[in-house]
């Protein structure tokens, strides 16, 4: 957990690094965004709180590291089912549009996760789309975890805001 919090902090620090090492035409912003949402299935769901920082490349693209914390609630034979886990991802991100002010994207995080409520990890992931308003930002999309081969699939909903790039 200590060695992947590090490494984590390390990869910030090499992209902020970087956007200030910039000696050549290509444009490179930081960008970071926080979001609250909801991930969701025909049994449950629970809320969510993302946060992610990173570079802005030609402004069509975005790379960076994420975390934050989901949980997701369902009724069972044996009362309710409740998970909590903190995913730790690559999050990265394609703009259809540069300078608009409603600019479309496409997204996918990747990585893994820490389980709150029992023991271990898994992999996690999500993959959609959303639009980008000034700074504000509304996704939808499919997420996966998958812990002891047990795999949890659900759609999600985020309401987000950006800062850093203009």
């Amino acid at each position: 957990m200590k060695k992947l919090l590090l490494a984590c902090l390390c990869a910030v620090a090499m992209i902020c690094s970087a956007q200030a090492q910039n000696s050549s035409n290509i444009p490179v912003e930081f960008q970071g965004c926080a979001h609250v949402g909801t991930i969701f299935d025909a049994y449950g769901g629970g809320p969510t709180l993302d946060v992610d920082a990173g570079a802005r490349i030609f402004n069509y693209f975005y790379v960076g590291l994420g975390t934050g914390f989901h949980t997701y609630f369902a009724p069972s034979s044996i009362g309710t089912l409740w998970v909590g886990y903190v995913p730790i991802d690559v999050n990265l991100k394609g703009y259809f549009t540069k300078g608009k002010k409603l600019s479309p994207y496409i997204n996918c995080s990747l990585g893994g996760f820490i389980a709150v409520s029992g023991k271990g990890g898994g992999f996690h992931c999500q993959t959609g789309a959303g639009l980008e308003y000034k700074r504000f930002s509304f996704g939808i999309g499919y997420n996966c975890f998958i812990i002891d081969g047990l795999r949890g699939d659900s759609g999600y909903i985020k309401l987000g805001i950006r800062f850093g790039k203009k």
